[in-house]
């Protein structure tokens, strides 16, 4: 009788420890730059989708006139972004490899969020102390009216919260990408998405060139 229980106790399928798949697997037996290369160049590739879409999107297809930045910003508004998530992966890199790899890619761009937010905070309370005192003279708004106040506050989050959606796009995508890399059967999604990582920034600089010789 203990032995058919022993039996079927040992024929009972037992559940993987987290983070006990072939991928997250591949990825902890990487050495340390071996994952921080593939964080880096993914999360480039999440930059310029995002950059090429909001420039499509905002100064081409909505015809709100155009946006042609210098060579050193350009670099700079992709270069940073790169940097940042790069070096918060490195930081999080022991603590994150405990999980899946959607549990990784979801959980760093929750920690990209919160630090960006503690950044936000620091950037916008100077602002929001001064708005909340100008709300206290009855100064700020159109004829310092409250509702003025309120926009402006309202405006001030609304640019933080949108700031923090794209932290978290980009960097929970491109974590996913790096991490996609290392699986043969998913490595199409990596590759499309450095094609139209390519194809929306030929669109974006061949419209960008369009417009601004149209306007001159």
């Amino acid at each position: 009788m203990n032995s058919t229980r022993g039996a079927a106790a040992s024929a009972t399928p037992k559940l993987p420890p987290i983070g006990a798949s072939p991928i997250a697997g591949k990825w902890r037996q990487r050495p340390l730059w071996g994952r921080l290369w593939r964080i880096a160049l993914f999360t480039l590739v999440a930059v310029v989708i995002w950059q090429a879409l909001n420039h499509l999107i905002v100064w081409q297809w909505l015809h709100n006139g155009y946006f042609r930045p210098g060579l050193s910003s350009l670099i700079v508004s992709l270069a940073l972004p790169t940097l940042y998530y790069t070096a918060l992966a490195a930081v999080l890199q022991r603590w994150l490899v405990r999980f899946g790899p959607v549990a990784q890619a979801l959980v760093f761009g929750g920690c990209a969020v919160a630090v960006a937010a503690l950044f936000d905070a620091l950037i916008w309370l100077p602002a929001l102390s001064a708005t909340l005192g100008q709300f206290a003279a009855g100064e700020c708004g159109t004829g310092g009216t409250a509702v003025g106040c309120a926009e402006a506050v309202a405006h001030s989050l609304r640019a933080m919260l949108d700031g923090l959606l794209r932290v978290f796009a980009i960097s929970s995508f491109g974590y996913g990408l790096a991490l996609a890399s290392l699986s043969a059967r998913a490595r199409w999604v990596y590759v499309v998405a450095i094609g139209v990582a390519a194809v929306l920034a030929a669109l974006a600089i061949a419209g960008t060139l369009a417009r601004a010789n149209g306007a001159a």
